[in-house]
């Protein structure tokens, strides 16, 4: 597969803010910097690279170039971008224990700069497949609404959302053959999803289905398991990424998610 260069992180404005839904906030980001941003992009990774609690601009500037306190890393998931108005939108999921991420979302004002690197590869869904299973917490909305605008018109399967609020389900553009599932998890930072348990659960079509799923990492582990030795499913013909785990910032679980075993 072909992997794109890397490239030195570009420092991206904020020009807007739209709250989407009660727990999803929008950040869009503009500037002279954010031009020439691939326009195949979403449903890919990007790294925000936010300040120090220490860091004044000529510091954070420093940062991003590799001197000094390294700039706080997270991981976000591209939701559009838009070459014509040079707009990149990134979607935060708000928790109610929110991290510097969450954090930097809620407080960013217009003009404000950060760093942002990347993006990864795309991770979309083989559309050639005989049938589909998308799945994901809201974490995971922005790729999954990437994936529903690459689907062949019909395609059929299942796609399985869990939100924290009714007011956070959206009417999304999908095939007519695939049905939508809203699960409802008010606190999902505190457990108690049933995300892994609705997905293994759903009938399995016939043919050779393309899965992708993503979100809190136990329940993506517990899918994950069940594909590879439950289905016997090959691994060319699924994507499951934990994006986050309870309990854990992102970097101590970015170590824990290195250390799995691959399946």
């Amino acid at each position: 597969m072909f992997k794109r260069k890397r490239s030195a992180p570009r420092l991206g404005e904020v020009i807007r803010k739209t709250q989407l839904s009660p727990n999803m906030l929008r950040v869009t980001f503009g500037g002279e910097a954010m031009k020439g941003f691939p326009t195949d992009a979403a449903s890919a990774n990007i790294k925000l690279l936010l300040p120090q609690a220490e860091h004044d601009h000529a510091a954070y500037i420093e940062a991003l170039n590799g001197t000094g306190t390294k700039p706080i890393k997270r991981t976000y998931t591209v939701a559009n971008y838009d070459a014509d108005s040079n707009e990149l939108d990134i979607d935060f999921a708000l928790h109610s224990h929110a991290g510097p991420a969450t954090a930097f979302a809620l407080n960013a004002k217009l003009g404000d700069l950060v760093g942002i690197a990347g993006p990864s590869q795309p991770k979309l869904v083989n559309k050639d497949a005989d049938w589909f299973l998308i799945a994901g917490d809201m974490t995971a909305i922005p790729a999954i609404e990437a994936n529903l605008r690459y689907l062949p018109d019909n395609a059929r399967g299942h796609i399985v959302i869990e939100v924290q609020d009714d007011n956070d389900k959206r009417d999304f553009a999908k095939p007519d053959l695939m049905q939508l599932t809203y699960l409802l998890n008010s606190k999902p930072e505190d457990g108690g999803s049933i995300l892994a348990e609705t997905v293994t659960s759903l009938e399995w079509l016939p043919g050779t289905p393309s899965v992708w799923m993503a979100g809190e990492s136990s329940g993506v582990r517990e899918v994950r398991t069940y594909l590879a030795k439950t289905k016997l499913l090959d691994r060319r013909c699924r994507y499951t990424s934990g994006y986050w785990q309870i309990g854990q910032d992102e970097d101590d679980f970015q170590l824990v998610k290195r250390s799995e075993p691959d399946i």
